[in-house]
Order: C-alpha cells, then sequence, then structure tokens
C-alpha cells in the first residue's frame, strides 16, 4: 500500500520517500492547518521539512562514505521515522563499519556547528537567525540521539566495531545488544521520571529492532530518527 518512489539521485545515489512519509506528513499538515491556522501550518511544514532535510543529509554522509570504503549504496529511504541507506558488498572491516557509522553524526555535527556560527554572526533576532538556530539544533539533537551506544543506532554500531578486533563479529553483536538493552532501560527510566512517555517508548523500541543478534552484520547503515 505504501510504496517508496524515486524523487532524485544527488550524488549519483537514488533517494526515494516512502509513500508512508508522504501521508504522514499530509496528515499532519492538514491537521495543523485546520487546528491552528495557516501560520502555524505553514510553520510545521517549514520544521518537518527542515528536520528531513537533515536526516537526508545524515543518510547521504553514510552512504558517500560507505561509497568511498569500497560498498554498493543501493538508495537511501526516507520514512517517517527517519532514514536508510541500504547497502550491498559492504567489506567485513570494524574499521569500515566505524567510518560509516560515524559519517552520520559528524555530518549534523558539522551542520550544527555551521548553523550555530551563522546565527552568532548575526547576532540579531530576524527570521534568517531564527531559522539557523532551529537549523544548529535540529542537526545537534540528530547528532546526540544517533549517538547514543544503543545497537543498531550509530553509537551501537561504533560500539560494535570497536569490540569485533577482540570478540570477533558474532559476539561483538551480542555484547553491543546488551549494552544497548542497559543503555535503553536507563534512558526508558528517565523518560517516564521527566514526563515524556513518548521517549521511553523510543527507547523501547529501539531494544525491539536491535534485538536480533543473526545477521545483523548485513543489516543496512540505518536510523530511527524520532530524530
Amino acid at each position: 500500500m505504501f510504496r517508496s518512489f524515486a524523487i532524485g539521485a544527488p550524488f549519483g545515489v537514488c533517494v526515494r520517500i516512502q509513500g508512508l512519509f508522504v501521508a504522514f506528513f499530509a496528515l499532519l499538515f492538514g491537521y495543523t492547518l485546520v487546528a491552528d491556522g495557516w501560520r502555524d501550518g505553514l510553520w510545521f511544514g517549514f520544521v518537518f521539512g527542515a528536520a528531513f532535510t537533515f536526516v537526508w543529509i545524515h543518510e547521504m554522509a553514510h552512504a558517500l562514505v560507505a561509497r568511498r570504503l569500497g560498498a554498493t549504496v543501493v538508495d537511501v529511504t526516507i520514512w517517517p521515522l527517519g532514514g536508510m541507506a541500504r547497502l550491498e558488498d559492504v567489506p567485513d572491516s570494524a574499521r569500515v563499519e566505524a567510518w560509516i557509522a560515524a559519517a552520520g553524526p559528524a555530518a549534523n555535527a558539522i551542520a550544527a556547528g555551521v548553523a550555530f556560527g551563522l546565527a552568532a554572526l548575526i547576532d540579531a533576532p530576524t527570521a534568517l537567525g531564527g531559522a539557523l538556530y532551529l537549523a544548529g539544533w535540529i542537526n545537534a539533537l540528530l547528532a546526540t540521539f544517533n549517538a547514543v551506544p544503543a545497537f543498531p543506532l550509530d553509537g551501537g554500531r561504533l560500539v560494535r566495531a570497536a569490540l569485533t578486533p577482540r570478540l570477533g563479529l558474532h559476539r561483538a553483536t551480542i555484547v553491543s545488544i546488551w549494552i544497548s538493552r542497559v543503555v535503553c532501560l536507563a534512558l526508558a527510566i528517565a523518560a517516564v521520571a521527566a514526563g515524556l512517555p513518548f521517549l521511553a517508548l523510543i527507547a523501547v523500541a529501539i531494544v525491539v529492532i536491535g534485538a536480533r543478534p543473526d545477521g545483523l552484520d548485513d543489516d543496512p547503515i540505518s536510523d530511527d530518527e524520532g530524530a
């Protein structure tokens, strides 16, 4: 019902958008227009579009670094919870996995630094300054969220890459998953205590997604962006 469709191929990488993403955006955008008026509706559309533009940058960083290191990039797909870079023929190397995993958060961290820097140069309460600060915070959140050491987020993949030379891929994956469970449990408890049940659900979702130790080395580099 909700197939993905291609919207272009920048830098030679096919970018696809899932139909569910379009339906999800249309539903939220329409609700905001009706409930809060066209100004808030346009603001929602701008923020939503900006957020997923930076998700696309994150995934493109994974894809371009992976291609540079010898992997085949199938495509980058945007869906309601984030994005996914589908890779094939990834070299069997912990170093390669580390570089690919680090590329996404690094791209967002650089974008955040640039946005905050430009906003500071403007140093005035203008629409452009506000947009730059917003861009900075979105990228900072994306970088921080994906750096959490919870498999299969980028931080969890970096942990696995660090453990693989000593433990081997399979054991390193299992250890990474257990570390992920502990981290996500702590995050879920903190989220509930802070009155943020949605964040607790995200932590549980990460545990469920990363709960399969077999074949995870064949998984694409992926991120569930609630950022």
